[in-house]
């Protein structure tokens, strides 16, 4: 279902759940190139399950250099899409994301709504946002395609994603 909020196209996402499969974090994090992190990893679905990897800061996170064969291997083994992770944000975003899908043929994605949704689920389930606000999401920095994704949190614990729509008739762009 899509909704329009303002200059937002939001659309429903799937019922957000956590699936309940073992991750080896001393693998994934060798995979990554990253440190254990402190927070939980998880396997987060709104539709789509995502490995949602929370790292320790902003430069943690652009340091990331997945081995994408490695990655491949462990993505079909848990039966995921990829890697999402994120560093919180500091500054006018919830978080600092990046999707890695190598799977898919996806190395790196600069905006994905169904990971954006499952890491808004995960971040309610461990107490760090709450339901009823809406969340911001920097994605693509790395790749130099910033791209901000936003997501919705209802009162039921629903999840909504989208972002900003712009019209081509008047070229102007709504942001």
């Amino acid at each position: 279902m899509e909704v329009r909020v303002g200059d937002s196209v939001m659309m429903e996402m799937a019922t957000p759940r956590v699936v309940e499969r073992e991750v080896d974090i001393e693998r994934l994090c060798h995979l990554m190139g990253c440190c254990v992190p402190a927070l939980p990893v998880e396997i987060v679905s709104t539709g789509l399950p995502d490995i949602i990897l929370p790292v320790g800061s902003l430069a943690e996170l652009e340091a990331l250099h997945p081995d994408m064969e490695a990655l491949t291997l462990l993505s079909r083994e848990l039966e995921v899409v990829g890697v999402h992770a994120f560093a919180a944000g500091g500054d006018q975003f919830t978080a600092h994301v990046r999707n890695f899908a190598p799977l898919y043929g996806v190395d790196e994605e600069s905006a994905t709504g169904t990971a954006n949704a499952a890491l808004t689920h995960y971040l309610q389930h461990r107490g760090m946002i709450v339901p009823g606000k809406d969340y911001t999401f920097m994605q693509g920095e790395k790749m130099g395609r910033p791209s901000v994704v936003e997501t919705s949190l209802a009162p039921d614990g629903q999840v909504y994603v989208g972002g900003r729509w712009y019209t081509m008739a008047k070229g102007e762009l709504l942001i």
